[in-house]
């Protein structure tokens, strides 16, 4: 039984080595871009007059404490990074630029307009169109007139960013709680069940999987991190994948869910034949694979069951209704983006393609924001939606979730 220390020893070290390149690669490149953006806003601030500089340099000396906490407790950081300082600083130094902001002369905040819109689009086109509207109008540019305007603008771009910041990080926090649990209980099936040999190699068809998609992937994500936690919890869901998919294999022979190719598979000697230690890495490398084991498994359970049912009198044995494919994404909060867009919060965003909202007989398409992530998705009608309440089609079938447009 040695190899099960070794695996043991091998899961123990792929949680370390997640760590570290947590720490180093994510926390410490995101602290040292917050570090950049207080110096940064130090500079603007020692050159805006008073009573505002006051305000603004206790703003970023805060922003800069809760910077600096997380550099003081490494070990804290190391292990449970993150504990909400960044997002913090982030909100206290934006705040600091709405301070700033409000000492610009006319040139200046002509210019900061013109670069919020750029900066608006697409998730706050109303306010943009407003922008637009008060630039355009030349026989009215006063400063007493577009300073609000800016400051609104500011404030909407802010709060985007921040909301932001604060699923992306939940989500880390989320993910990492999942690897340090999945890893727990990986380690308890090596150290008391058979063939860990099927762990291993799970594990290592999710990595190599991972490794094929970076490889051959064009798009550079920009979430600040978030795209790491996929690369690490798919070796960690492989590992399950792979020792599950074989047991479940093992069990559906009985069943008749396999084919006669499947029909030597046995569990006593899995981890030592080819066919299993191949099988369990499949599993592993292809998240689908074990998806089609388990709902046809499940189909097969349903059918057995109900065959085991006695006929009521007169009645013949009901027939099962059809196996629901568990979803590629889920949605855990609509938000309404007036006048006319929406923004979702959940997981495997990525995978919807249609939206639409729908009330009796009349449905409202809109369209994907381009800055939609796999865990927030904007969209927009186009054109202001009418005041109402609406159900929420995904990929044309209604949710549980309504929106209401006042």
């Amino acid at each position: 039984r040695e190899h099960i220390w070794w695996i043991t020893g091998l899961l123990v070290a792929y949680y370390l080595i997640v760590l570290l390149a947590r720490y180093n690669n994510i926390a410490t490149v995101n602290r040292n871009i917050l570090r950049a953006q207080i110096k940064s806003v130090e500079q603007r601030v020692a050159g805006i007059r008073e009573p505002e500089r006051a305000r603004a340099e206790a703003l970023v000396h805060e922003a800069e404490k809760m910077c600096e906490s997380g550099s003081n407790e490494t070990v804290r950081t190391f292990l449970f990074w993150t504990r909400g300082q960044e997002l913090s600083a982030w909100m206290l130094l934006h705040e600091a630029d709405l301070i700033i902001s409000s000492t610009y002369n006319l040139e200046q905040t002509i210019a900061r307009l013109q670069i919020a819109i750029a900066e608006l689009l697409p998730d706050y086109t109303t306010v943009a169109d407003i922008v637009k509207a008060a630039l355009e109008d030349t026989s009215n540019r006063t400063l007493e007139r577009l300073q609000p305007i800016l400051n609104n603008a500011l404030q909407s771009i802010y709060s985007g960013r921040d909301s932001s910041f604060e699923l992306i990080f939940s989500w880390q926090n989320k993910a990492f709680t999942l690897l340090g649990l999945g890893l727990c209980v990986l380690a308890a099936i090596v150290q008391t069940n058979d063939n860990a040999w099927l762990v291993l190699m799970g594990l290592s068809g999710g990595l190599v999987s991972r490794l094929m998609r970076s490889a051959t992937g064009t798009e550079i994500p920009r979430d600040y991190g978030a795209n790491w936690t996929t690369l690490f919890l798919s070796p960690v869901y492989g590992a399950f994948a792979g020792w599950f998919g074989v047991l479940l294999m093992v069990a559906s022979k009985d069943l008749k869910v396999l084919g006669e190719i499947f029909s030597s598979l046995s569990w006593c000697d899995a981890g030592g034949k080819p066919l299993p230690l191949a099988l369990a890495f499949l599993f592993g490398f292809s998240e689908r694979l074990f998806s089609t084991v388990t709902d046809s498994l499940q189909k097969a359970t349903t059918d057995a069951l109900n065959k085991t049912v006695a006929d009521p009198p007169g009645k013949g044995v009901p027939t099962p209704g059809p196996i629901v494919p568990t979803p590629a994404f889920t949605i855990s909060k609509v938000d309404v983006n007036p006048p006319g867009g929406i923004t979702i919060t959940g997981t495997g965003l990525d995978k919807i393609v249609n939206l639409s909202l729908r009330k009796d007989t009349d449905e409202v398409p809109l369209s994907k924001s381009n800055t939609s992530t796999a865990i927030q998705l904007t969209a927009n009608a186009a054109t202001k939606i009418p005041a109402n309440t609406y159900i929420l089609l995904v990929n044309g079938t209604p949710t549980t979730f309504t929106v209401t447009f006042l």
